[in-house]
């Protein structure tokens, strides 16, 4: 984003099929093909912390308190152990609404406290993913680079993925 224009665009992905179809019992993860979307944005770049991460295995440190996450990193991931501009890329994707996190059996939390952390944790000149159906405001101290729609299919909300990097 040299030029200081947005990239927006718009991706049609599927519910992720181990989730859906094939019965793993497991409640909120990337659509699929969201992962290689991702990795052909070319933000992968040095080291990514994915805070919230599920079933992901994006990620050199993943950060998630459910017992049956793939993280690498068992911890609240809106206080983390990790240290202050650590990461390159830090990826969000943390439950949508307070039905999402009854069916994990978690207590609702804002998305701004996660977005906290990320900040905190990303280095200046580095990069937050947030994947949400209700995009949060831009931070202060960030300028949104990427804004891409995402529909999973019908009768689905969809979803919006923004890229905010980090100026200060």
């Amino acid at each position: 984003m040299a030029d200081g224009k947005i990239e927006k665009s718009f991706w049609s992905l599927h519910l992720p099929r181990k989730t859906y179809r094939e019965g793993e019992n497991y409640y909120g993860t990337f659509p699929e093909g969201f992962e290689k979307k991702l990795k052909e944005l070319g933000l992968l770049n040095g080291k990514v912390v994915h805070l919230c991460s599920g079933m992901s295995e994006l990620g050199d440190v993943r950060v998630d308190i459910h017992p049956k996450a793939r993280a690498t990193l068992f911890e609240d991931a809106r206080h983390t152990s990790l240290p202050n501009g650590c990461a390159n890329f830090v990826m969000l994707d943390a439950y949508y609404s307070d039905e999402d996190y009854a069916k994990a059996g978690q207590t609702p939390v804002s998305i701004y406290e996660f977005l906290r952390e990320a900040f905190r944790i990303c280095k200046k000149g580095g990069q937050i993913g947030v994947l949400h159906n209700r995009p949060p405001r831009k931070p202060k101290g960030t300028k949104l680079t990427h804004l891409i729609a995402i529909s999973v299919g019908p009768d689905r909300l969809l979803r919006c993925f923004q890229v905010f990097r980090k100026d200060c």
